[in-house]
């Protein structure tokens, strides 16, 4: 199947979501991409009177994720899965991606490495993720399952950043307020309560924190009251309530992790200083 300058060798798969993407492996003259077909168009608040299907919305959008992929293009180096082709194709938006040959790691898979291993696997997602800060690129989409961890054939773990696709600019909106509400920061959880805050990179390394304590210990932190708050951790604190680290985390990890969950944004530790903290204190373990 053709679309565009992409051959396909059979029919995009659907995601988890269905409505909203479809998946596939494409060919370009003898390279292979990752393929993603956009079904379902996130949109502002501003541009709601839009028909998705219209001229105008499509334009807007396909303007709008063509700069936020330009930013991101700009973190090659930093174990992000760029997006290197964003176009309209009939009625359909498609993105094309890197094609990452290696096999991910389950979760169970990258919970049962070992502690050097996981320093290993750390440090590479706190340095990718201050490659985006140090650009003002929002991935706005921070959960274990999307980062892959990938063995290396030298040995380690590697981290690879995938599914950008409600990213956006410092300077700029997100297209949509939205999240698995299991990750999301509190300044996030109170912008879809209505409320007029400003989200930015610092909104990432919140969610960052939550993978991390996954990661190290195979379950999101606890609170101080056991309260049902959907399993939104955010919504949680700001009702007042305060993360719970566990007691199995490493003294280094339970510093960084303690600076990444704190609620006020402009306190939070950023992705380069935490990994700066990670290669002073365990630099041992990542040579």
């Amino acid at each position: 199947m053709k679309i565009s300058y992409y051959e396909t060798a059979e029919e995009l798969s659907s995601s988890y979501v269905p409505e909203t993407f479809n998946y596939g492996v494409a060919l370009r003259d003898g390279h292979k991409f990752f393929l993603k077909k956009i079904r379902k168009l996130p949109s502002r608040d501003e541009d709601s009177s839009c028909s998705c299907q219209g001229n105008a919305a499509g334009d807007i959008y396909l303007n709008r994720r063509l700069s936020y992929y330009k930013s991101l293009a700009q973190c090659r180096n930093g174990n992000i899965m760029i997006v290197h082709d964003f176009f309209k194709y009939g009625s359909s938006y498609y993105a094309v991606s890197d094609y990452i040959s290696g096999k991910a790691l389950s979760f169970d898979g990258i919970v049962s490495l070992k502690t050097a291993e996981k320093y290993f696997l750390t440090a590479s997602v706190l340095y990718s993720y201050a490659f985006l800060n140090f650009k003002h690129v929002v991935h706005f989409n921070v959960k274990t399952a999307n980062i892959m961890a990938i063995p290396l054939n030298s040995g380690g773990v590697a981290a690879r950043i995938i599914n950008f696709d409600y990213g956006f600019s410092e300077n700029s909106e997100p297209e949509i307020i939205d999240g698995d509400r299991a990750y999301i920061s509190p300044e996030c959880y109170l912008k879809m309560q209505g409320m007029p805050v400003i989200l930015s990179c610092k909104s990432d390394i919140f969610s960052l924190g939550i993978v991390l304590h996954e990661i190290w210990t195979g379950a999101k932190p606890g609170l101080t009251a056991g309260s049902d708050n959907g399993n939104c951790i955010s919504a949680a604190l700001c009702h007042g309530q305060t993360p719970v680290l566990s007691k199995n985390l490493p003294g280094i990890m339970r510093g960084i992790i303690s600076g990444m969950l704190i609620p006020a944004p402009e306190k939070r530790i950023s992705a380069a200083a935490a990994h700066a903290l990670l290669v002073r204190h365990a630099g041992s373990m990542l040579n």
